[in-house]
């Protein structure tokens, strides 16, 4: 169980370390420079989010194989949409703030401002963004075990182990689901519970 935790965390973090990076660098440049890049990444997310993401994540995966890798990079790519669009909509509202001008006309690069004057301004709601889906990449990564296109068999990961043990409910072993399947639960409710608790902190209107 405890290699199963560390797998399945470690899938979580590295899918949406990898879909925070590539997100927000499109996110902040679409948002920053706008015109033909912002409706390019715009149609882009679009279609993205056009199909269903657990069937992207399935079609994704089932094209190279079924591996860690795959499955982080599958995880990944369904988050992008969610840092991008954050992003831009952060970034779009503060390039003609006051103190992204001031920075402007003291000489500061358009690579500098958009990096250490409005980008960080963005993270706070990032960081709600990202607890969020690492419950949610979770609970990717177990369902794309439980139908067999994720991690492969014997490695322990609890969408297998839930599989593994929903064969042995009828024989009366319902143990063998009931634990994992609990686990995967609480990490999932204690990782939106702590998303809900950084939104009541960053959100202006309980300020």
């Amino acid at each position: 169980m405890n290699v199963a935790t560390r797998l399945d965390l470690a899938i979580s973090v590295a899918a949406v370390a990898l879909g925070f990076v590539i997100g927000s660098v499109l996110g902040a440049v679409a948002g920053y420079r706008g015109d033909w890049i912002d409706s390019v990444l715009g149609r882009v997310l679009d279609t993205i989010m056009a199909f269903p993401l657990f069937v992207l994540a399935m079609g994704i995966v089932a094209a190279p194989g079924n591996s860690v890798a795959n499955i982080i990079c599958a995880t990944a790519i369904i988050n992008i949409p969610f840092y991008a669009r954050l992003v831009r909509a952060e970034v779009n509202i503060r390039r003609e703030a006051g103190f992204t001008l001031a920075a402007k006309l003291a000489g500061t690069s358009d690579t500098r401002v958009l990096a250490m004057h409005i980008f960080p301004n963005a993270l706070p709601s990032m960081m709600v963004q990202v607890s969020l889906n690492l419950g949610w990449a979770i609970l990717n990564a177990a369902g794309l075990s439980f139908i067999g296109l994720g991690v492969r068999p014997p490695t322990p990961e609890w969408g297998i182990m839930v599989a593994k043990g929903a064969n042995d409910i009828v024989s009366g072993e319902w143990w063998l689901a009931l634990f994992p399947g609990l686990c995967l639960m609480l990490a999932v409710f204690t990782l939106n519970l702590m998303g809900d608790g950084l939104r009541d902190i960053v959100d202006p209107r309980r300020l």
